[in-house]
């Protein structure tokens, strides 16, 4: 019964509320209305059920309590989340509000087994509804926030299970609440510039008044803006009025003047969108501007701004919110504080330096106070610390051990002087006197005594410590043990004694000079004069005693001798003597004598060179003569070893012409014969194709012969007047030539010349057959050509052949060398032998594919060669 009495109260309370929100809508259609119109709608339509006798336990009820509450919260959550965002769109938010709505009622029109599990959902949202809301409550301070978080609160207690078990007036009561104070949202608020229930009616009473004393005032406002505005200016700070989005309302002149804006660059612009401030300031600006806005009152702040040109500027801001023009704005009055803080960086700056110089220097302090203190425990040397008595305050270990004591004790206390010889205490007081007075003592040697009383010989240094104003205290001294030191001189002494001696004996000059070049020793030679003497020279630069290039020589070689550590030789010449023209060489060596000395040995090597020099011309004669035999050796070895070669060709060709030419010669009578006969009666083509192939290898064969025995033999040519041209022209009446081939002769006017007949026909021939053959396949043109050119008849073959490659080209006159399927490889070098006799050239020019060109040079006068009719 319970059930069904809340079940009907819940439904005309949601029908009550939707005519309410009906209302709203209809007088302005907003998402927002209608978002809790359609609440109200579907919470009335939820409660029907309850309103049933017998559906308290159905399965449909248990569906509406576990999706019945979703919507109604989630669009509390939707409403609450939009103003935290400031929404000006609500159509994202609607239409998720619809999609949720969507999902209840399907979810309850066909009950799938799935459940939001709303003990777990429904806290969530409840707990960040209220959480917004108070957040909104407590930065807005706006009534409608409250009654979203109240409506919130009670929705909970009645709706969540868990919370509260109080009965159904409870729930009766939670959800009045709750309805009413979603209706107060809309009665107390204004949203998207439309006035609420609330306001219009409290607008209506005040309209009338308003309007008459809108009349009367107008003029007033006038000139109070006027004289607002003049006031503004008067001010000597820039001063600006932004309308509560940040819209620059209104600047005054000074603020043109600082930032170089114009009035038309700011006014109507929001000063987020400008460039008048850095993007850090804006945000402290807009910060400050809501905070005022809502009453808060913010003390002075500073920003950084920028002016037209870039510059940066910083501003003190003070601000106080105003009505202007019947709206809330912000006046800002501005001062230009860059200068102070240009210095107070400059001061921060100066500051943290100086800290961090002081922290430096106390760290340097403290760094040397340790390194002396390092110093003097770990120092080899003696150091004590005394009085101006001389009664010794401090000491270190090197001390224990130079005087052979054993602790401290043995000597703090004590007078120094009881660790000084007798004899030289009046003079160690005498010096530590002097101290006082002149200042540090370095190295001053005395007689000390041990804790044994054992005499050795020590050096001291000593300075007077002083106070803060300059007063000497006391003294420190640095004690060195010298008798080893003292050993060793007197070794160096007598060492030095014996060096000064050996080089008295040796004959070359020597000198020793420092590493600025100053003579500490000069010796002259025993051999050959010398120039200056020892007195001349001695405690001067090289520079001042010698000439220039001479002193910039050695100081070269002295610098490399330093550097290396090795002996450093050079030779320069010098006049024998002062003024003489005869001019001597010298060798110089160095050698590092000390830490910063040389040893310079000059010896007179005129002799030397003297026989250095004719053993080189000799040696250069020599080495000339064996090259020359050499060469000349090799060239008879090569003319003797070609002269074999040639000797057995020969022997070979004429053993071969010997053994050959009977039996072809008995082929070519029994050719003719059968010839002979055969032309009496008649025989088949075949047969006599067949006889002019034997024929014709018969003559084959003979060439070959004629070419081997050409090519080696001897037969001294028999010169004697030659046309050239003639030849030329014989040469081609002596050639079968293919009907592929076509022959273009151009023959220049020629003078006779010297030449064998046979030997340059043979050429010709030759030349002509090898184009003729390189064009056989696909045919061509053979250019023969002759003319006079620089004192020789110039004979030019050229062919449209194969050509030769790049590879064979310079193998073409070796002999035997050919490419040819039939050939024995000496026709061009044949050509090569007998132009060589006619003391001419022979060259080629080729490119494979297009032909070659070969050129013969003779001589139009000889300079050699015999000559015979």
């Amino acid at each position: 019964m319970g059930s069904l009495i809340l079940g009907t109260y819940l439904s005309l309370l949601s029908m009550v509320f939707a005519l309410f929100f009906c209302y709203l809508v209809q007088r302005e259609i907003e998402k927002r209305k209608l978002m809790f119109l359609l609440v109200f709608i579907y919470s009335f339509f939820i409660r029907i059920p309850a309103m049933v006798p017998g559906f308290e336990n159905a399965q449909i009820q248990s569906t509406i309590a576990d999706w019945g509450p979703l919507p109604v919260i989630s669009a509390i959550l939707i409403a609450v989340i939009s103003n935290l965002l400031r929404q000006k769109d609500f159509n994202k938010s609607f239409k998720i509000f619809l999609l949720i709505l969507a999902t209840s009622v399907v979810m309850i029109a066909f009950p799938f087994p799935v459940s939001p599990h709303p003990e777990l959902l429904y806290p969530v949202i409840s707990a960040v509804t209220i959480v917004a809301s108070g957040y909104l409550i407590w930065s807005r301070r706006k009534v409608p926030d409250l009654m979203f978080l109240l409506a919130m609160i009670c929705f909970t207690l009645a709706e969540v299970k868990g919370i509260v078990d109080s009965g159904v007036e409870f729930v009766v009561f939670a959800y009045t609440c709750a309805y009413m104070f979603l209706a107060l949202v809309f009665v107390t608020a204004r949203e998207n510039g439309g006035s609420d229930v609330a306001s219009f009616f409290a607008l209506v009473r005040e309209l009338e008044k308003t309007q008459q004393e809108l009349e009367i005032s107008q003029n007033q406002l006038t000139k109070a803006e006027d004289n607002f505005k003049s006031l503004v200016n008067v001010i000597a700070d820039p001063v600006v009025i932004v309308d509560n989005k940040g819209n620059f309302l209104e600047i005054n002149d000074k603020i043109i003047e600082e930032t170089g804006f114009s009035r038309e660059d700011l006014i109507g612009k929001n000063f987020l969108k400008t460039d008048v401030v850095t993007a850090k300031s804006k945000a402290i600006l807009i910060k400050n501007l809501a905070k005022r806005m809502i009453g808060s009152n913010i003390k002075p702040y500073e920003i950084e701004a920028k002016t037209k040109d870039g510059a940066s500027i910083y501003l003190e801001v003070n601000a106080q919110k105003i009505a202007y023009r019947n709206k809330s704005a912000d006046l800002v009055v501005f001062h230009n504080v860059t200068e102070r803080k240009t210095m107070e960086k400059k001061l921060e700056k100066y500051a943290e330096q100086l800290e961090e110089e002081v922290k430096e220097r106390t760290k340097t302090l403290k760094e040397n106070e340790e390194k002396l203190r390092s110093i003097f425990n770990s120092s080899p040397d003696a150091i004590a610390v005394s009085d101006l008595k001389g009664n010794i305050i401090e000491c270190n270990k090197a001390t224990l051990d130079f005087l052979e004591l054993s602790t401290k004790e043995d000597i703090i206390g004590k007078n120094g002087l009881m660790f000084v010889a007798k004899q030289d205490q009046q003079k160690v007081k005498n010096l530590m006197k002097e101290a006082l007075k002149n200042g540090p003592l370095i190295n001053l040697e005395y007689t000390a005594l041990n804790n044994y009383n054992h005499e050795f010989s020590a050096e001291f240094s000593a300075s007077a410590i002083k106070n803060h104003s300059g007063k000497p205290t006391g003294f420190v001294t640095i004690i060195k043990d010298i008798t080893e030191r003292k050993r060793r001189e007197d070794e160096l002494h007598k060492s030095e004694t014996k060096n000064k001696a050996i080089l008295n004996a040796i004959p070359d000059l020597m000198w020793q000079i420092n590493k600025d070049g100053v003579f500490l020793e000069f010796i002259p030679a025993k051999d050959f004069p010398t120039i200056v003497l020892p007195e001349q020279i001695l405690g001067k630069n090289i520079h001042d005693a010698a000439p220039k290039w001479f002193a910039e020589k050695v100081m070269r070689y002295t610098k490399q001798a330093f550097q290396t550590k090795e002996i450093q030789i050079f030779e320069y010449q010098l006049p024998f003597t002062s003024g003489s023209d005869e001019i001597h060489e010298y060798e110089a060596r160095l050698v590092v004598g000390g830490e910063d000395t040389i040893l310079t040995i000059v010896r007179d090597i005129t002799e030397r060179k003297r026989m250095e020099n004719e053993l080189r011309r000799y040696s250069e004669q020599l080495e000339e003569l064996v090259e020359e035999r050499t060469n000349a050796l090799k060239e008879s070895q090569e003319r003797l070893v070609k002269s074999e070669k040639l000797a057995a060709i020969g022997q070979a060709a004429t053993m071969v012409g010997h053994d050959l030419r009977n039996p072809l010669q008995a082929i070519e009578n029994g050719v003719y014969y059968i010839n002979s006969e055969l032309s009496k009666i008649h025989v088949s083509p075949e047969i006599t194709e067949t006889l002019q192939a034997i024929h014709n290898s018969v003559d084959y064969a003979d060439n070959i012969v004629k070419d081997l025995q050409s090519f080696a033999s001897k037969r001294e040519p028999l010169f004697k007047k030659t046309d050239i041209n003639t030849l030329v022209k014989e040469t081609f009446t002596q050639i079968k030539q293919p009907e592929n081939v076509e022959t273009v002769i151009e023959l220049d006017e020629l003078p006779k010349i010297e030449a064998d007949n046979d030997m340059i026909k043979r050429i010709f021939v030759n030349l002509a057959i090898n184009g003729i053959q390189a064009m056989e396949e696909k045919g061509g043109t053979m250019k023969v050509s002759t003319r006079k050119a620089n004192g020789f008849i110039e004979v030019k073959f050229e062919d449209t052949g194969v050509g030769i490659t790049k590879d064979n080209i310079t193998k073409i006159f070796t002999p035997f060398f050919t490419t040819k399927a039939q050939g024995m490889g000496v026709g061009l070098p044949i050509c090569k032998r007998f132009v060589d006799i006619h003391e001419g050239n022979i060259k080629v020019e080729s490119k494979e594919g297009k032909g070659s060109i070969f050129t013969v040079n003779l001589p139009i006068q000889m300079n050699g060669g015999v000559k015979c009719d």
